[in-house]
């Protein structure tokens, strides 16, 4: 589930800053005031909301169609709507400092969108692009509203977190869980660690790039025309 909510999270939030990017600064307000609002409602409110909107929106409308929400189903969407905001944020802030005039360049030069995308763009974002997948993952591993209320209390399905808490007020815990909670504990870690070193990569690629620009500002193009005049 972890590596799944984490895959479509880094394609939906990378999708969507680049659309946002190369949008209006009306739609840049408005969608970055958007992606903030899972950052700051409290898991509990969203996952409430997820319960909503499956049982009463998407399950009703794809049963004409003989299609069927299942609770893996549930919890990958529900956790992707949750870690999307994260890696759209992190790409945005990469996306502050993008060198255009690169993609300028190459355009001029006969360069395709596809080799744009693959040999300038994504080259340059790959460190937010990771931090933002490591980001989600981490959350999808650790989440237990979002899970249980889209699972209707794990009846239907149970991930590492709701199966620890079905077996709250036994009275005997077998060690098995305790070494459960630590391995959990150590992946959540390593995830936030290697995020941090992706965002840390990412400023040295922005400090070092501005350095190397520090020369070259003056009577810089400010659009594409102006570049291959």
């Amino acid at each position: 589930i972890g590596v799944f909510s984490a895959l479509g999270a880094s394609l939906l939030g990378t999708a969507w800053a680049l659309g946002v990017e190369r949008g209006s600064r009306r739609l840049k307000r408005i969608s970055e005031g958007l992606a903030y609002i899972p950052l700051l409602m409290p898991e509990l409110i969203l996952g409430l909301g997820l319960l909503i909107l499956f049982s009463r929106v998407l399950r009703p409308s794809l049963a004409p169609l003989h299609l069927s929400l299942d609770s893996f189903l549930s919890v990958v969407l529900g956790h992707i709507t949750l870690a999307t905001s994260y890696v759209f944020v992190s790409v945005r802030a990469q996306l502050r400092h993008y060198d255009r005039y690169t993609e300028w360049a190459a355009r001029d030069l006969g360069a395709g969108t596809r080799t744009v995308l693959t040999r300038i763009l994504l080259p340059q974002l790959s460190p937010a692009i990771a931090s933002g997948f490591w980001m989600a993952f981490s959350l999808s591993l650790d989440d237990f509203y979002i899970s249980y209320f889209v699972t209707v209390g794990g009846s239907g399905f149970k991930t590492v977190p709701l199966y620890l808490w079905s077996l709250q007020g036994r009275s005997a815990l077998t060690p098995e869980l305790n070494a459960i909670s630590v391995l959990m504990l150590l992946v959540s870690l390593s995830s936030m660690v290697l995020a941090s070193l992706m965002a840390k990569s990412s400023r040295f690629s922005r400090s070092s790039f501005k350095r190397s620009r520090v020369m070259a500002t003056a009577d810089r193009p400010s659009s594409p025309q102006e570049f291959q005049a």
